[in-house]
């Protein structure tokens, strides 16, 4: 009997601890509290009650002793309750997240909190840390912030973090003990902030002489107002061109607008070199720089700072004092043609293609030149022959370079030559003769046909 009169004991004795685990209610937590208040100020009064027996000779030690306990007993009851109830309401209100940006680029977010009522004994503060984050990771900087609060509320608290990744929408996670809070929001932009902040993919690139090199850019501001926005390129040589390029629609751009609340925008820069370039140019990195401003002033919004490597490409051509030659059946002539150079890189392994009609052959010599520099000059020399049996008539020769370089092969501009095969003096003559002899003949036969009708 006494060991079942213990384990009921002891199952009435785990009833709370196990409703505990299940969890409770707000509303629960509050009728829990006032429960252990109503305990509390009955163990007062029983208290004051065993003190003044004890003070008549009424009431003994031990009695006075078991009050005392249980006064204390029922205080730290409510206490507990008192807590429990704490953790089911929210420490905070959020009452704005703004980020902004500085002339450096870099994005702060400041918090703006509010402490709520917790309903805790004076004097009992509570520690909590405070963090950003973006997905399951922590953005800010401090990773955490430490509050310490003695839960009466109405206190505003502000908490300014770095953010090490920018972002538009964060969580903000406050924790206390094994207690975790989250609340979603979306980051205000400070309204007064008119910078851009312009970020880029590829801002360091290289780009061969006669083509085109893209920026993909990416522009982000802090004011929520309509706005027109213009480009300035600086410090970047004139005879490089540029144009701006929307990076949705693909239209040319000649002012970027940005509509009212809308926070980020993409757009290309397009940089169009030059077919020839300063010497100076090749062997380095140019340095230049974009800013963005507003359409009607000259100060700058924000911009970047982006780089160019210009490499040349070899430009090959072909040309000739003598564009026509004339042959006779078996004869052959040399032209002198001149191959240049007119690129910004040296041409290698220069080839030459002809394609010479039935009848003639050409023969380049020499057939292949290593190597020729930019500006480089060189004299080949074409040799053009016809056959024995070439029938006289004007053809076309054409003729064409082709090199290599690192990036590309490079074909020249053709060259096309006229080459016209003559008759011959034997020739002539006995076209000559065979026309008298045929015209002999005939007049023979027509006297003859005459002298038979008379």
């Amino acid at each position: 009997m006494r060991a079942l009169s213990w384990l009921l004991a002891l199952l009435i004795a785990a009833a709370p601890l196990v409703a505990q685990s299940n969890g409770s209610s707000e509303a629960e937590r509050r009728l829990e509290l006032r429960r252990a208040k109503i305990n509390e100020r009955q163990a007062a009064a029983a208290l004051e009650q065993q003190r003044r027996l004890f003070a008549q000779g009424l009431s003994s030690k031990a009695e006075l002793d078991r009050a005392e306990a249980e006064s204390e007993r029922t205080h730290l009851d409510t206490e507990r309750s008192q807590v429990e109830l704490a953790n089911e309401l929210p420490s905070f209100q959020v009452l704005s997240a703004v980020k902004s940006v500085s002339a450096a680029g870099d994005i702060t977010v400041t918090l703006q909190l509010r402490e709520l009522e917790r309903g805790y004994e004076e004097g009992l503060q509570r520690g909590y840390l405070v963090s950003l984050q973006a997905g399951q990771t922590v953005v800010s900087e401090p990773y955490q912030r430490q509050v310490t609060l003695d839960g009466r509320g109405h206190r505003t608290i502000s908490l300014p973090f770095r953010m090490l990744r920018d972002a538009d929408e964060v969580t903000v996670l406050v924790m206390s003990g094994t207690r975790r809070e989250q609340f979603p929001i979306l980051l205000q932009h400070d309204a007064s902030d008119r910078r851009i902040q312009v970020t880029c993919a590829n801002p360091s690139q290289e780009g061969a002489l006669g083509g085109k090199v893209e920026y993909a850019l990416h522009l982000e501001r802090g004011s929520a107002a309509q706005e027109s926005v213009r480009f300035a390129v600086r410090d970047l040589p004139s005879a490089f061109v540029t144009e701006w390029i929307d990076a949705d629609s693909n239209a040319k751009l000649s002012l970027l607008q940005f509509g009212e609340n809308q926070h980020s925008l993409k757009v290309i820069l397009r940089v169009f070199l030059p077919v020839t370039a300063e010497s100076s140019w090749f062997d380095q990195t140019l340095q230049f720089r974009i800013d963005a401003m507003p359409s009607s002033g000259s100060a700058s919004l924000g911009g970047i700072g982006l780089q160019l490597r210009p490499v040349g490409a070899p430009r090959v051509t072909l040309s000739t004092d003598n564009l026509l030659t004339t042959l006779a059946p078996g004869e052959r002539k040399v032209l002198d043609i001149t191959l240049e150079n007119l690129g910004g890189a040296a041409a290698h392994d220069v080839l030459f293609e002809t394609n010479p009609p039935v009848g003639i052959t050409a023969q380049v010599e020499p057939p292949t030149i290593n190597e020729l520099a930019p500006r480089e000059k060189r004299v080949i020399h074409l040799t053009i022959s016809s056959a024995v049996d070439a029938i006289p008539a004007e053809y076309n020769l054409k003729l064409q370079a082709r090199a290599q370089n690192r990036l590309a092969t490079v074909d020249s501009p053709e060259l096309s030559l006229r080459v016209a095969i003559r008759g011959s003096v034997m020739s002539m003559a006995t076209v000559s003769v065979t026309g008298l002899l045929l015209f002999a003949t005939m007049a023979a036969v027509v006297l003859g046909v005459r002298a038979i009708r008379r």
